[in-house]
């Protein structure tokens, strides 16, 4: 059995989460772990009252999406420790706070290092960026 103190992780840490409506960037899909394909990607309030969509370019990141109902609702992780993968060509710089990017073909979900922003956009901070796909951050 591998030792568990052998590998940096930061899953876990005091996770905070929260239930929210979802907009049509979000699909269900019971064939999915978690019931979505978008499962693990980054999100951000809507427009509308309660409702988190996928995070866009340079858009300030909520948390991460858990799962989804076939509902309407969907756990999010806006708390604590978790990873989230970064966008294509992202800058992701560790102790620097992350903000939305686009991934591949321009899909939401993904994050980047905090650019000059005005408003700041930024939130947490980027703690391991060695798995571009899968980078460590806290969020508060």
């Amino acid at each position: 059995m591998a030792d568990p103190r052998a590998a940096v992780s930061f899953e876990g840490i005091s996770p905070v989460i929260a239930t929210f409506k979802h907009d049509s960037t979000i699909v269900y899909d019971r064939t999915q772990d978690g019931n979505s394909a978008q499962i693990g990607l980054a999100v951000t309030l809507s427009t509308t009252d309660d409702t988190v969509t996928l995070v866009g370019d340079g858009e300030r990141v909520l948390g991460k999406l858990l799962s989804v109902g076939p509902d309407g609702f969907c756990a999010v992780q806006i708390g604590g420790g978790m990873t989230l993968p970064g966008g294509a060509g992202a800058t992701l710089t560790i102790g620097t706070k992350v903000m939305g990017d686009l991934g591949a073909a321009a899909a939401e979900g993904y994050i980047q290092t905090e650019v000059d922003a005005a408003p700041p956009a930024g939130r947490g901070w980027i703690i391991n960026n060695n798995d571009t796909t899968a980078v460590q951050v806290i969020l508060g």
